[in-house]
């Protein structure tokens, strides 16, 4: 059963974005993803949509979109985040492969194994909700991995649910 510090479920944007930065922190981070792909929709055609978000990139992500405008020449605020699919593939593979990070493709979730629930002291145990808060672990249909901390990057919220 492989363990890591943190485990990130989908290789969206903010799962990438996320993996990167943790392990500039020095975690041993690994991120589930369900597909073969990492990028979620950045890397698959839909580079347009935050556009008008500019004054909140920052970090990461402000690094990859001034990567992907150093390669297209574009240097407004807007056109840099129009950018192609094939330059933010390119440029996103880049700044993962800098870094130290494990990638567990085809794999999606099957089961979620919280934690056990201790009751403080004196508590009512029939106050206590049966299942734990806190993700112990998580099976997938090739495996089971444990961590400290999870994120749940996916679009539809897997991990959460």
């Amino acid at each position: 059963m492989p363990a890591h510090d943190v485990i990130v479920y989908g290789a969206t944007p903010a799962g990438c974005f996320a993996a990167i930065q943790l392990a500039r922190y020095g975690r041993n981070v690994a991120v589930i993803e369900p597909s073969q792909f990492k990028g979620g929709m950045i890397t698959g055609g839909l580079g347009i949509s935050d556009a008008a978000a500019t004054r909140t990139w920052s970090g990461v992500v402000q690094e990859f979109v001034d990567a992907c405008a150093a390669v297209t020449g574009w240097t407004s605020s807007i056109d840099k985040w129009n950018f192609p699919a094939n330059v933010a593939k390119e440029e996103l593979e880049a700044l993962i492969a800098a870094e130290t990070i494990t990638f567990y493709h085809g794999e999606w979730i099957t089961a979620v194994h919280k934690n056990e629930v201790t009751p403080a002291l004196g508590a009512d145990v029939s106050a206590v909700a049966s299942e734990g808060s806190l993700i112990a672990s998580v099976d997938t249909n090739l495996d089971s991995y444990t961590a400290a901390h999870w994120i749940d990057c996916s679009y539809e919220g897997d991990l959460a649910a």
